[in-house]
């Protein structure tokens, strides 16, 4: 009778064990996945076109729950800029990556001047701008930094003379 209870203590620190392996797993998995989906996006290869891709709609869905659930990554947000302004993908498409970079821990001066440098050449479209410059605006200010201090007037200079509406 003295066995029992102590194979049942044994059972649950294999249980235990085994939990905390399957979590691991888990959460390799779900990183894998982010890498994978973030790694479409920045394929040069990757078809952009939205309706019945699967891929993009994965990869998308994939990037936004990881996001919504721990954040992601500096790597993972500025590759993310980088394609959400570069305009490669249609808008829609754009927007919800815009919408899904939430730093888990920061974000770098490379990402604000990223974002900023796209937005200079005009070539992400009004409403791309105006999600880039709101996600920025979340973020902690970084315009102390030597990098940053020029950020104030290409932004002015970027919507000067130029319609933008709020989506």
């Amino acid at each position: 009778m003295s066995t029992r209870p102590s194979s049942g203590k044994q059972t649950n620190k294999s249980k235990d064990k085994r939990s905390t392996a399957e979590h691991r797993h888990s959460e390799d998995h779900e990183q894998r996945n982010l890498d994978d989906a973030v790694a479409y996006f920045t394929n040069e290869d990757s078809s952009t076109k939205v309706r019945n891709n699967l891929p993009l709609s994965l990869s998308l869905e994939t990037i936004e729950d990881q996001a919504k659930d721990n954040g992601l990554g500096t790597e993972h947000i500025e590759a993310l800029v980088d394609v959400a302004a570069s305009s490669r993908f249609p808008d829609s498409v754009n927007i919800r990556l815009i919408k899904s970079l939430i730093p888990n821990d920061k974000v770098t001066a490379e990402s604000f001047l990223t974002a900023v440098s796209w937005m200079c050449t005009n070539k992400p479209s009004s409403n791309v701008q105006v999600c880039l410059l709101l996600i920025l605006r979340l973020y902690p200010c970084y315009l102390r930094m030597p990098q940053l201090l020029c950020v104030p007037y290409l932004i002015s200079q970027t919507f000067n003379n130029r319609s933008v509406s709020v989506i």
